[in-house]
């Protein structure tokens, strides 16, 4: 049964607001709460009792104490969509909040901010114009220096700065 202050919550955090007071987020649907499953701490998951056997595989990843099972109408009500999917789930929202006094401690720290690249099919991330300016020199290597490889496959090379600056 869905009391009224489940009800309460769940409406509270359809607000941004809301969300950052409790500390929690609502998924809808199996395949969005499936995969946040893997990634998130999961607080309650809500099911209707008529969709529950479609659920099957998604409910044996769960704690059974974390299930609520509810009526269609009741899951409807607590829904943010118009169109619920049967199945509303409520995650926390992890913290990602440093903690400045063990980094500043440690004897090797890197930072980065504001990190752009472009996604290859490879798999790779690379900044364009520098990479284009590493293959080109790389390209004009001898043979026999881009067979080399580091063991792993992974081919070293050092390119001097001033032929990775490409022309806007």
């Amino acid at each position: 049964m869905l009391t009224k202050s489940t009800m309460k919550l769940i409406r509270a955090l359809d607000s941004r607001k809301g969300r950052r007071r409790e500390g929690l987020f609502v998924a809808e649907g199996p395949k969005l709460v499936g995969e946040l499953l893997e990634h998130f701490v999961l607080r309650q998951l809500f099911v209707a009792s008529e969709s529950r056997p479609l659920f099957i595989s998604l409910l044996k990843r769960v704690p059974p104490e974390a299930v609520v099972e509810l009526t269609a109408e009741e899951l409807s009500r607590a829904s943010l969509q118009q169109t619920p999917q049967g199945i509303l789930a409520l995650f926390e929202i992890p913290d990602f909040s440093a903690d400045f006094a063990a980094v500043a401690s440690s004897s090797l720290t890197l930072v980065l901010d504001d990190v752009h690249g472009v996604a290859r099919g490879d798999g790779e991330q690379s900044l364009p114009r520098e990479r284009e300016g590493a293959e080109a020199a790389r390209d004009e290597r001898p043979q026999q220096a881009q067979e080399e490889t580091d063991g792993e496959g992974v081919r070293p090379f050092a390119v001097p700065r001033e032929e990775l600056q490409v022309e806007a």
